[in-house]
């Protein structure tokens, strides 16, 4: 015999699980080669008006065309209550390079620190977000200045899971 306790747990651990299902980022190298809010892959996550939900997102970039600039990163998402995300931007290689950490009120967009050429960079979101409209949260990603780069196969990924409840 199960205990209610078991199983509150049960479904709870039943949500998570289906929520961890877009995980995964694109099959492939994503060329993001357009102005902001180009979805990462498949990385969307539906949400519920009236939920909380926490969240955390990695995209990990590489600059491919010629020229340093500033790449946009960030979610996309229904009108929210409040949110709260901290963002931090790192350069790979040896040692790795810590550019920047910010806290926000808002979903994004977020603009890198400035790349070279071939630079791969991860960028991370942690947060809670409150939505006030249901709807489609997305892990996106933009160009600035027509550099194009890529958000790199399997490095990707975006989990939302209800905070309340």
């Amino acid at each position: 015999m199960t205990s209610d306790k078991s199983y509150a747990t049960e479904q709870r651990l039943n949500a998570l699980i289906n929520s961890l299902a877009p995980m995964t980022g694109p099959a492939t190298d994503q060329t993001i080669n357009a102005g902001w809010a180009n979805t990462i892959g498949t990385l969307t996550v539906p949400v519920i008006a009236g939920f909380t939900y926490h969240f955390r997102a990695k995209i990990v970039g590489q600059q491919v065309a010629p020229g340093a600039v500033s790449q946009l990163v960030g979610l996309t998402g229904p009108t929210a209550n409040w949110i709260r995300i901290t963002y931090t931007d790192i350069a790979t290689g040896a040692p790795p390079a810590y550019n920047h950490e910010n806290f926000s009120q808002s979903l994004g967009p977020f603009g890198t620190a400035v790349y070279p050429t071939s630079q791969v960079w991860v960028s991370e979101f942690t947060g809670n977000v409150s939505f006030l409209n249901g709807g489609t949260l997305a892990l996106a990603g933009g160009n600035t200045g027509g550099v194009n780069w890529l958000a790199l196969a399997h490095y990707c990924y975006l989990i939302a899971v209800p905070a309340n409840g």
